[in-house]
């Protein structure tokens, strides 16, 4: 079978967890049309990983598409998986990133397609956001809420939620992980309406108790011990208040060539926004991990509102 050989050159920084269990692995996916695709692993060094698969050409998707001298199919084909391998190896920096948060970054990015250097990419660098950085930090009180996943562990679930691997998710879950896409994409001031939208499409059925679902549901996720119910509504309500704040035109942002440290304004906006980015990234976070852990797709919960009558 004639196939499309891609590769992926990334500089990277990479956790030793991480390190450990992508070195010389092979990954398979199966993807739509085309069929099951290996995804070899390796490095040349502890900052260079390469990522190889080959892509068949007499792929089904193809069968009924036109060609012509100049879009043979071999051309349109090396095209299209060019930009589906671009994809895919987001979908791995997402995976990597769930199953250890700020434990892998691409600081540089080049693909190639039969030894060519395609001369495009999505992203030229896929950084961790600061405020996770700042949450895995051992001084963070809550530090000890992230636990690291086994990458096998994270794809085979992953597998099972089928539009994860679409260009648009229906189910909440995948609509949720769409959301926590972008926040790792854009990587901005705007974060934190990303992780309240992914927070949302997961947790919430009433838009109208939208705060007090995601606190009772936390409750769920969270024992007593490690956050207290005062301490944990106290944190909602300020997600939720900076929220508020961006939705409704009324957080001072600074502007986007800020100097650093220019004023005690800018100090005070940036801890307001890495406290609140952490604990929505916790609180997914913490979602996701049960859901991998149990291996479940959907969150349903049984609610029941309970009234008692002071004496």
């Amino acid at each position: 079978m004639q196939t499309t050989h891609l590769k992926a050159k990334l500089t990277v920084r990479i956790s030793e967890f991480l390190y450990k269990q992508l070195n010389n692995v092979t990954i398979s996916i199966h993807m739509e049309d085309v069929g099951d695709v290996d995804y070899y692993f390796s490095f040349i060094d502890e900052e260079t990983m390469l990522v190889d698969a080959h892509y068949p050409i007499d792929a089904r998707k193809f069968e009924n598409s036109d060609f012509d001298e100049i879009f043979t199919k071999e051309a349109v084909t090396r095209l299209i998986y060019s930009n589906e391998f671009n994809v895919m190896i987001h979908n791995f920096y997402l995976v990597f990133q769930i199953a250890d948060p700020a434990g892998f970054e691409i600081t540089n990015f080049k693909i190639f397609i039969d030894g060519y250097d395609t001369e495009f990419v999505f992203r030229e660098r896929l950084l961790n956001p600061f405020s996770v950085e700042n949450l895995v930090n051992r001084e963070n009180q809550f530090a000890r809420l992230i636990n690291r996943i086994d990458i096998i562990s994270v794809i085979d679930w992953l597998k099972g939620l089928k539009d994860f691997w679409t260009e648009i998710a229906l189910s909440k879950t995948g609509t949720s992980i769409n959301y926590l896409r972008y926040f790792y994409e854009d990587n901005g001031p705007l974060n934190c309406l990303w992780l309240c939208m992914a927070l949302e499409a997961l947790l919430v059925t009433n838009q109208n108790f939208s705060k007090n679902q995601i606190y009772g549901k936390l409750r769920y996720f969270i024992d007593e011990e490690e956050i207290d119910s005062k301490t944990l509504q106290k944190l909602v309500e300020n997600f939720y208040s900076f929220r508020s704040k961006i939705v409704h035109g009324k957080l001072n942002l600074y502007r986007p060539t800020m100097i650093y440290d220019a004023s005690k304004e800018v100090n005070t906006l940036e801890d307001s926004m890495i406290s609140n980015e952490s604990f929505g990234y916790l609180a997914l976070r913490v979602c996701l991990h049960t859901m991998i852990g149990n291996n479940i797709h959907d969150l349903d919960f049984e609610e029941r509102i309970v009234y008692s009558l002071k004496l």
